[in-house]
């Protein structure tokens, strides 16, 4: 690391803002993939069909720019860890891992069969892991 980035920063989310933080990084990320369709979804029940139509021709347009290689339509995207993806979408997927995990642990401590108790899928090389981990309202109070 850099002299620059040599700390960490703790941050503690409500149940709701981890929602929320998941949501971006999920948007963030996937646009990084080529699936610009993600931000569309995000305004599907804001705007009508004829706003929707103006929106995916919008969008489609954009993703041809930034990806030209994507011919095959409006839902082929590359893989998160082409290395065609931006290091900042990858990223953002493994932020966005390690909160879903924690998240999945905290609500049911037993775990589940469903991907988001599943071990993240590291992307980006160039970073160190990212840790999350949830933490009890008392310990949270005990910190402030």
């Amino acid at each position: 690391m850099s002299k620059k980035e040599n700390y960490f920063i703790r941050v503690t989310l409500t149940p709701e803002q981890v929602l929320v933080l998941n949501d971006a990084l999920d948007v963030y990320s996937r646009i990084h993939i080529g699936q610009f369709h993600r931000v569309r979804e995000e305004f599907l029940t804001k705007l009508d069909p004829a706003a929707i139509s103006r929106m995916d021709a919008f969008l489609f347009s954009a993703r041809e720019e930034a990806f030209p290689e994507l011919v095959h339509g409006p839902n082929q995207s590359h893989s998160m860890s082409s290395r065609e993806v931006k290091e900042v979408g990858k990223i953002a997927y493994d932020i966005k891992q390690v909160v879903r995990v924690a998240d999945a642990f905290a609500k049911n401590p037993e775990g589940g069969q469903t991907v988001n108790f599943n071990m993240p899928l590291w992307t980006s090389l160039s970073t160190p892991r990212p840790v999350a981990k949830a933490v009890s309202i008392l310990d949270r109070l005990a910190d402030t």
